[in-house]
């Protein structure tokens, strides 16, 4: 005759406690541990984070003359080195990576006509930084316009139109 073995029912009661117990644990570690993640992740940010304009005043004035001057054109502004270009060797992309052109105006194709970069008198002494923005830019091809001040509507219209024309092949006199 086969024994049956019988456990007591407070067996079974004690198995379901300790495996809700080892779950809560569970799930309770896992939670301190994402809690001190987070915390440590705030830590790294330091100081406080606040809103600030996309442009500066200058700036606004400036894109508002670019649209003013160039219905037909669009004009991007604070657009990333990274969107006009790239690099097949990762220490020429880090040369500019990080770098911002002011004004980005483009044929309704999105085909870039030119970069303008704002000279305001907030920029001096860094004469070298924008040298080096416009290496960059003309090595990658692109025309850069620099205004130390609001140009008026006929100069951004003139300044556009020369690399417009510069750009077309001379018409065949034939």
């Amino acid at each position: 005759m086969k024994r049956i073995l019988r456990y007591p029912s407070c067996f079974f009661s004690g198995l379901v406690m300790i495996w809700t117990f080892a779950v809560l644990g569970l799930a309770l570690i896992v939670a301190v541990l994402a809690a001190r993640e987070g915390t440590k992740n705030n830590r790294k940010l330091g100081g406080t984070i606040n809103q600030k304009s996309p442009l500066s005043t200058h700036e606004q004035a400036l894109y508002s003359r670019l649209l003013e001057a160039l219905p037909e054109h669009i004009v991007l502004t604070q657009v990333a080195f990274s969107a006009l270009m790239t690099a097949d060797k990762r220490a020429t992309r880090n040369a500019f990576d990080s770098k911002v052109a002011n004004f980005v105006i483009c044929e309704k194709s999105f085909k870039v006509l030119a970069v303008v970069e704002s000279d305001v008198a907030s920029y001096k002494g860094k004469e070298a930084a924008d040298a080096r923005h416009d290496m960059i830019l003309q090595r990658a091809g692109y025309k850069i316009l620099r205004y130390k001040s609001i140009p008026d509507i006929r100069k951004v219209k003139a300044d556009i139109a020369g690399l417009t024309q510069d750009a077309e092949p001379p018409a065949d006199p034939a």
